[in-house]
């Protein structure tokens, strides 16, 4: 790992964000997803649980893919734990960045203690609270909730390599999609 190191998180934030993440993936499957747009209806569930147990010495069960996110599960009911696969647009659907590195530059403030890297010859930002990688116009995150798992294992230990197959896995681009603009005046 090269790069900056930015700012750190305290452990209520990190709390925070585990539960909000957690929360939020629960909420995915197809009786809650948005039917997605097809210039970004890309299957996030690139790997079974088999060959994320195999990576990260976890013991994912199930997944559930969502329209923009695959959320992988494991642990026992008292301690659970996911990982969770998205892409988002950094331009919010208003603006299409040209470069990687402007996509990316939000990335090193979103992800405390972050530093720059690459995944697969792509611009990347690594942390311990998720890992962000380009993918042409859409960004790939990856993200660990391990604040119940029993003795999990460091995340820097193996969110590259889950990128690495996920890059491998998805198409070459993930495209940004631009908003459609709400009518102006008596349309």
């Amino acid at each position: 790992m090269t790069g900056r190191r930015t700012g750190s998180r305290s452990l209520h934030g990190r709390l925070l964000l585990a539960v909000g993440l957690w929360l939020a993936a629960l909420s995915v499957g197809p009786a809650s997803a948005q039917a997605p747009s097809p210039a970004t209806a890309v299957d996030l569930c690139v790997a079974t649980p088999e060959e994320l147990n195999g990576i990260t010495g976890l013991s994912f069960e199930r997944m559930a893919s969502g329209a923009a996110n695959c959320a992988y599960e494991g642990g026992p009911d008292d301690a659970p734990y996911l990982l969770d696969l998205s892409t988002e647009d950094p331009g919010g659907g208003f603006i299409v960045f040209e470069s990687a590195d402007d996509r990316m530059i939000g990335y090193q403030f979103r992800l405390p203690d972050s530093v720059s890297t690459s995944v697969s010859g792509r611009v990347a930002w690594l942390g311990p609270d998720g890992l962000a990688v380009d993918m042409g116009g859409q960004v790939l995150l990856i993200q660990p909730v391990l604040v119940f798992a029993t003795d999990p294992p460091d995340p820097l230990s193996f969110l590259v390599p889950v990128a690495e197959l996920a890059v491998e896995r998805l198409p070459e681009v993930i495209p940004a999609v631009l908003a459609t603009p709400f009518p102006m005046g008596d349309e």
